[in-house]
């Protein structure tokens, strides 16, 4: 299907025709569970094609040349193996898991029942399944991603239907196509839904009557949504904060229909081992993590790897011979009454979006806003892919000087759309991140007694040796009362670790420095100066 820019009309485009007999277009990693999860044919009473009028057994000879015809092998750059049809422009890799009840044998089987009226034993599916291993071994590993393609100038985004279509956008406008372009391979997950149908013009200012989003917040969630689609690029943290029935989780699964609509209902616990992350992160563009109370050290260490991008390891066939490897990157959305005390790492990669509490006189009940985001979205949907049309018109241009905000792919975003609608989402990204460093600074008990020992002048010359500054804090901290914190540092190194992860707070917000000079009595000094504290714009 194509769509006139110019007036939202939409004309059916001509289908290439396969070679072969089509596969489902929409192909998933799970999708091909119902035909691998089919009976198992009683082979005492099925036909052995001499005659009669049941289906023939197809040979693995006969499945290899059906697949050699028809698919490509190929793996991932984690190492998983896919299988894609050549012939399907709109077909998507489907997941090959190994032995005979693979989604990609499955897929291959049935193509086979369909086209020839010959089924597959297990033992010949199970050897398909090998030679499958070995076409993938011989391709160039190829990258898959998870219903959005990005190359620094155009969004491939997957609509999620059962056409296949995706919409390419870029900078001349954007369009709905049969055609994924040559590639990209983009992979569902058993979750994973359609976007909703744009209208044929958009009204991007019905989304504010919907979700009770601030004025001043409003730029910054147009660019995450569109910084969701920008696979491969650090994602915020977005934390949506606000008092008890704020609609924070109404809120967000309503935002998130525009980025990375899912089949189930979203929110879901916040992860507690790497294992738990995986199964989280693999189905989802977007993960929704509800009702956040508290955030442990190891769980903001993984928030931060998810956001920028890591990988988690494992034994690959309960052997120590191999790992199985896995990308670990999405953007994260939060919900929670309060922030709570923040690590420095962790401060520095967060969004806030703060709720306002909802008064009786706004209050709607929940069928009726709902019957009303339905009615919006096709508008809604429209407002935003034209907004991305226009933002990829500025972006080559914007100003990239003076980024303020860690993650500078995502303020370089907020200003190409302060751009284009005269917003000022760039100065309100500024002042959260100087306040979110003050809550790092509030809540950390080195940093209190660090700030605390300036103050009084207990480091007048500015250099010190680490356990001089560690004796010093030490006893500032015994003033105050929290030395025997579990979070205190108990060495000269840890100390110097920690005032290393605090470090941007420390700058961004005292305007305190901490870094390594000359030897001091042999041994390395520490730097400590506080300049003028930094000015929240």
């Amino acid at each position: 299907m194509t769509i006139d820019m110019q007036n939202g009309a939409r004309t059916p485009s001509p289908r290439p025709a396969p070679s072969t007999p089509a596969a489902p277009s929409a192909a998933t990693e799970n999708s091909s569970q119902s035909i691998s999860d089919a009976p198992e044919v009683d082979l005492a009473t099925a036909s052995t094609g001499k005659g009669d009028d049941g289906p023939k057994v197809a040979s693995v000879e006969h499945a290899i040349e059906v697949f050699d015809a028809g698919f490509t092998a190929f793996r991932s750059l984690e190492g998983q193996v896919y299988v894609v049809d050549r012939h399907d422009p709109s077909a998507r890799p489907v997941l090959h898991t190994g032995g005979s009840r693979s989604p990609a044998v499955a897929l291959i089987a049935e193509r086979i029942l369909a086209s020839h009226d010959k089924f597959m034993k297990g033992e010949d599916r199970a050897a398909l399944g090998d030679y499958i291993g070995f076409r993938a071994d011989k391709a160039a590993p190829r990258p898959v991603l998870l219903r959005s393609a990005w190359n620094g100038w155009r969004f491939i985004v997957d609509i999620g239907d059962d056409s296949g279509r995706v919409i390419v956008i870029t900078a001349e406008g954007w369009h709905a196509t049969d055609t994924v372009p040559p590639g990209v391979h983009l992979r569902r997950s058993s979750v994973t839904a359609a976007l909703p149908t744009p209208a044929r013009t958009g009204d991007l200012d019905a989304l504010w009557t919907l979700v009770p989003v601030t004025e001043a917040d409003r730029p910054l969630v147009l660019a995450l949504l569109l910084s969701a689609w920008m696979t491969g690029t650090p994602q915020p943290v977005v934390f949506i904060t606000g008092p008890q029935d704020a609609a924070k989780t109404t809120t967000a699964r309503y935002l998130l229909r525009f980025a990375d609509p899912v089949s189930n209902v979203r929110g879901r616990s916040l992860p507690t081992s790497e294992p738990d992350w995986k199964a989280a992160v693999n189905p989802y563009l977007v993960v929704l993590i509800d009702n956040v109370s508290g955030i442990t050290a190891a769980q903001s260490d993984m928030l931060c790897k998810v956001s920028t991008g890591g990988e988690a390891t494992a034994r690959a066939l309960y052997t120590n011979a191999d790992t199985h490897i896995t990308s670990l990157q999405a953007s994260l959305w939060l919900t929670s009454i309060g922030v709570g005390a923040l690590r420095g790492d962790l401060g520095s990669r967060l969004v806030r979006l703060e709720m306002p509490a909802i008064t009786p006189e706004r209050r709607r009940s929940l069928s009726e806003l709902e019957a009303a985001q339905d009615a919006a979205a096709p508008a809604i949907m429209r407002g935003l892919l034209d907004l991305a049309v226009e933002v990829l018109g500025v972006l080559p241009t914007t100003d990239r000087t003076r980024l303020r905000h860690r993650l500078t792919d995502f303020e370089v975003l907020v200003r190409a759309i302060d751009s284009v609608m005269g917003t000022s989402g760039a100065d309100r990204l500024a002042e959260q991140a100087g306040a979110l460093a003050e809550d790092v600074l509030d809540g950390d008990v080195v940093a209190q007694a660090l700030l605390s020992a300036l103050e009084a002048g207990r480091i007048p010359d500015g250099r010190i040796t680490p356990k001089g500054l560690l004796d010093t804090l030490t006893a500032e901290a015994e003033r105050q009362g929290s030395a025997r914190s579990t979070g205190w540092p108990r060495t000269p190194r840890i100390l110097t670790d920690h005032l290393v992860r605090i470090g941007p707070a420390l700058e961004s917000a005292a305007g305190v420095t901490v870094t390594r000079g000359p030897k001091l009595n042999g041994v390395r000094a520490m730097i400590v100066a506080q300049h003028r504290p930094a000015v929240t714009p």
